[in-house]
C-alpha cells in the first residue's frame, strides 16, 4: 500500500529521535516537580531548551502504551490491552505502524530497545510490522541487565554488557549510518526492574552493602541516573548539524513501579492502575519544531497523539485519502509546539486488562477523572477532582456532588461511551438483610452483546432451596405499580422491588452464580435492562424472601 505524495524538498525534512523510558512516571523527574528525584541533568536540559508537557497520559502498562504510541490507535483497536505475557501473539495483523507512512516520505526508520508488542511472527515480528531495522528485546523485560537476549532483524543472540549502554551504542551506530532523513525510536529497558547496579561511571549513588531485594529505591535511582547519563552520551554523539535538525521526544510509557513509589504518592496508584499516577508520564520535545524553547504546556496529551505528531513533523499527510478501516485516534500536537493552539483535545482515554489492580477504563479532563473498574476488583466507578485532589483519595461518588462535579461526571461518562460503547453496570437501591447479612448481587463480567453475562448473589443463605434474579426493562413501573415498590405489605419489611419483572435467571444456590447469554444483535446496543435478585431465607420474614439492590445494566460491545 502506498502512502504517498511526492517527496519534494526532502532534504529539508527534520529527523525524529523518540526516547521512551520504561516504568517512568512524572514523580521521577525534578523538572516535573518531583522532590528528592535522582539527578537527571540531561533530561532536565531537554526540558529547559524544549517544550515540557505537564498533562501527558499513557496506558497503565508497557504493551498498551507502546502500541498506542506506534499506531495512533486505542488499545482495544490494536489488540494490545494488557502487558503481554511471554510469546503472546500481541499486536493485531494489519496494524499500520510508524515506519510504513514514513517510508513514503523517504525516511529511514529503526526501532532499538524494547519491543513487547508480541511474537506473532516469531523474532521477525517487528520487521514484518514495517521496521526495516530492529535491535532489542522482544519480551517485556530482561532478567539481567548485564546478560540479556537480543534480537537483531530476526536473529537471536546473547549480549553480555549493560543493557542501557548497549542500546544507546546501537542507536548511535544506526544514526551515524544514515545519509538522509531518519526516525529512530529508542525504547529503553531502564529503569524497569530488576534493579541492578549500573556501571559506576554512570551514577553517583552509594550502593555499598545494600540489597535491592530489601531496599530497591537507591538502585532504582542509580538506574535513572545511568539512563540519563546514556541519554547525554547519545545526544553528545550527534553532530551539531544533525542535532539542529532533529526533534527529540522524551517520554515515559506508564507510571512508576509501585515498589519504588515514594510518598506522597500512593504505591497502589502506580504502574498497572488506572489512577493518574499509573498513567501520568513526562513528555518533552526539543528541536526545530518548538517555537518557544523552555516553554511549558498543560494541554491534555494522549499516548495515541505521538503517532500523528511524528508523522506531521516529518511532513506526512497520512492518513488523508486512505480508507479508514483502521481509524486513527490520535491528534497531532504540532500546533502546540509551534504556538498556533493551546489545546488539541478536551479529554484523554486510557484502559487496561490483565492486571491485579483492576481492569477497566478511565477518562480524564483538565479537572476531573472517572475510573470504571469492570473486572478483578469488584465492578465499580470512582470519580475525582484531580485539580484539587491530585492523589485521588476523595471519591466524589461516595458523597453528594456539587452541580459542577455532577456536570463533569456526566461529561466523562459521555466521553467513555463515545469512544467505546462497552457494557456497563451500576447499582441502585438497597437490599434487605437476612441470616447472612445484606443480600447483594454483583456483575462478574460486563453485559456485552454476543457474550455470557455472569452474575453472583452474595450473603445468601447457602442452604436456600432457590435463588433467582428478576430481569426487567423498567425501573419506573411494573404493571400498574410505581417503582420502587415497598414490599412490606407482602410480608417483606425493609425490602423493595426495584425492577419490572419480565423474565427470570435461576442462580446456583450454594455459589450464587448465574449466567445470562446475550445475543449478538447490534440493534440492542445501548439497551438498558434492570436486575434484582431474590433468595429464600426461612423465617427471615413472613414471605421467607429477601431482595437485593438493583442493577442498572447497559448493553454494549467488547
Amino acid at each position: 500500500m502506498l502512502f504517498w505524495l511526492g517527496i519534494a524538498n526532502a532534504q529539508l525534512l527534520p529527523n525524529v529521535l523518540m526516547i521512551v523510558a520504561d516504568d517512568f512516571g512524572v514523580d521521577q523527574l525534578s523538572c516535573f516537580g518531583a522532590t528528592n528525584a535522582a539527578p537527571t541533568p540531561n533530561i532536565d536540559a531537554l526540558a529547559t531548551t524544549g517544550m515540557r508537557f505537564t498533562s501527558a497520559y499513557m496506558n497503565p502498562a508497557c504493551s498498551p502504551s507502546r502500541g498506542a504510541m506506534l499506531t495512533g490507535r486505542f488499545a482495544f483497536r490494536n489488540g494490545l490491552t494488557q502487558s503481554l505475557p511471554y510469546q503472546a501473539p500481541g499486536i493485531a495483523p494489519g496494524e499500520i505502524m510508524l515506519p510504513t507512512p514514513l517510508a513514503a516520505m523517504g525516511y529511514s526508520t529503526a526501532l532499538i530497545g524494547k519491543w513487547h508488542l508480541g511474537s506473532r511472527y516469531g523474532n521477525w515480528t517487528p520487521n514484518l510490522f514495517g521496521w526495516p531495522h530492529f535491535a532489542g528485546v522482544m519480551e517485556g523485560g530482561i532478567a539481567d541487565y548485564y546478560q540479556y537476549p537480543k534480537v537483531i532483524d530476526g536473529t537471536a543472540t546473547i549480549v553480555n554488557r549493560y543493557a542501557t549502554t548497549d542500546q544507546v551504542d546501537d542507536a548511535l551506530a544506526w544514526i551515524r549510518g544514515q545519509s538522509g532523513q531518519w526516525c529512530l525510536v529508542l525504547s529503553l529497558c531502564a529503569p524497569h526492574s530488576p534493579y541492578h547496579v549500573p556501571p559506576a561511571t554512570l551514577h553517583t549513588e552509594n550502593l555499598t552493602g545494600l540489597n535491592p531485594a530489601a531496599n530497591p529505591l537507591p538502585f532504582h535511582r542509580a538506574m535513572i541516573e545511568a539512563l540519563d547519563s546514556e541519554i547525554g552520551r547519545l545526544l553528545a554523539g550527534l553532530s551539531t548539524t544533525t542535532l539542529a535538525r532533529t526533534n527529540v521526544i522524551f517520554s515515559g510509557d506508564n507510571g512508576t513501579d509501585n515498589v519504588v513509589v515514594q510518598p506522597p504518592q500512593v504505591p497502589s496508584h502506580g504502574k498497572g492502575s488506572l489512577y493518574t499516577d499509573g498513567i501520568h508520564v513526562p513528555l518533552i520535545v526539543r528541536g526545530p519544531a518548538v517555537a518557544v524553547p523552555g516553554s511549558t504546556s498543560s494541554a491534555l496529551i494522549s499516548g495515541v497523539d505521538l503517532f500523528p505528531t511524528i508523522l506531521q513533523l516529518c511532513g506526512s499527510t497520512y492518513p488523508l485519502g486512505v480508507p479508514q478501516a483502521n481509524p486513527i485516534d490520535g491528534r497531532s500536537f504540532v500546533p502546540l509546539l509551534n504556538g498556533t493552539a493551546t489545546a488539541i483535545r478536551n479529554h484523554v482515554y486510557s484502559e487496561i486488562t490483565g492486571t491485579p489492580w483492576g481492569e477497566g477504563v478511565t477518562a480524564i479532563d483538565v479537572t476531573h477523572s472517572l475510573i470504571r473498574y469492570s473486572r478483578v476488583m469488584p465492578q465499580h466507578e470512582e470519580f475525582y477532582n484531580h485539580s484539587v485532589d491530585p492523589l485521588q483519595t476523595n471519591n466524589l461518588l461516595l458523597q453528594p456532588m456539587s452541580t459542577t462535579d455532577m456536570s463533569a461526571y456526566q461529561r466523562l461518562v459521555g466521553c467513555i461511551s463515545a469512544i467505546r460503547p462497552c457494557g456497563w453496570v451500576t447499582t441502585y437501591g438497597t437490599g434487605c438483610g437476612g441470616s447472612n447479612g445484606l443480600l447483594q448481587v454483583r456483575a462478574q463480567t460486563m453485559p456485552n452483546l454476543g457474550n455470557d453475562f455472569y452474575l453472583q448473589v452474595v450473603n445468601q443463605n447457602t442452604s436456600a432451596p432457590f435463588i433467582f434474579t428478576a430481569l426487567g426493562f423498567s425501573d419506573q413501573v411494573h404493571g400498574a405499580m410505581q417503582l420502587p415498590f415497598d414490599l412490606t405489605l407482602v410480608g417483606m419489611p425493609t425490602c423493595s422491588l426495584y425492577s419490572s419483572v419480565d423474565a427470570f435467571i435461576w442462580m446456583e444456590s450454594l455459589s450464587g452464580f448465574g449466567v445470562l447469554p446475550l445475543p449478538n444483535a447490534q440493534h440492542l446496543l445501548g439497551l438498558q435492562m434492570y436486575l434484582q435478585s431474590f433468595a429464600y431465607d426461612f423465617g427471615v420474614n413472613a414471605a421467607n424472601l429477601l431482595t437485593s439492590h438493583g442493577l442498572r445494566c447497559v448493553l454494549g460491545n467488547l
